[in-house]
């Protein structure tokens, strides 16, 4: 994969473009760290492009969310037990665990603003240490690969199925 720059980009673009047509994708850096890919698209593939681009996310969401609670123990559920209470370690008790409801998961996925998305944004870096179990996962997976949540221009939100808050929508 190839790697341009933000002032390559706004330097030169047609030779951006035509590099673009010749590799297909191209990882777009700032101060040397990636913050994009480029990728060639036409009318015909965009809407098949966004739905893998979109389920390829929620994807990596839910393995990184299995993987943290395998590492940090909460990935065995049972009633009224915290799975770091019986560790000794100070600094694991000290993490927020929780058990994120698929609702809030697919919202903040969708929309990185509000409650919803700051949720997702927590558990990225460890801020909040999620607790599942298979089950919880097999839920995450199967709601997250529903057509409904990775079309272009369709949502859901806890006003309902027929109506949308979020900016934009015009649902």
């Amino acid at each position: 994969m190839r790697f341009i720059t933000v002032r390559e980009l706004r330097g030169r673009p047609s030779e951006v473009w035509s590099k673009l047509s010749r590799d297909k994708d191209l990882i777009l850096t700032l101060n040397g760290k990636p913050i994009a890919i480029l990728s060639t698209v036409s009318e015909d593939t965009l809407e098949s492009m966004l739905i893998a681009l979109r389920r390829a996310r929620a994807v990596a969401a839910v393995d990184a969310i299995q993987s943290r609670s395998v590492t940090t123990g909460t990935d065995k559920l049972s009633p009224g037990r915290n799975p770091c209470c019986n560790c000794g370690d100070s600094e694991s008790q000290a993490a927020v665990i929780v058990v994120v409801d698929t609702n809030v998961l697919v919202a903040g996925l969708l929309s990185a603003f509000g409650p919803p998305g700051e949720i997702v944004r927590m558990i990225a870096p460890g801020s909040l240490s999620v607790a599942s179990d298979a089950p919880i996962i097999a839920e995450y997976a199967e709601v997250l690969a529903a057509e409904v949540f990775l079309q272009p221009g369709t949502c859901r939100s806890i006003s309902g199925p027929d109506t949308c808050d979020r900016a934009g929508c015009g649902r």
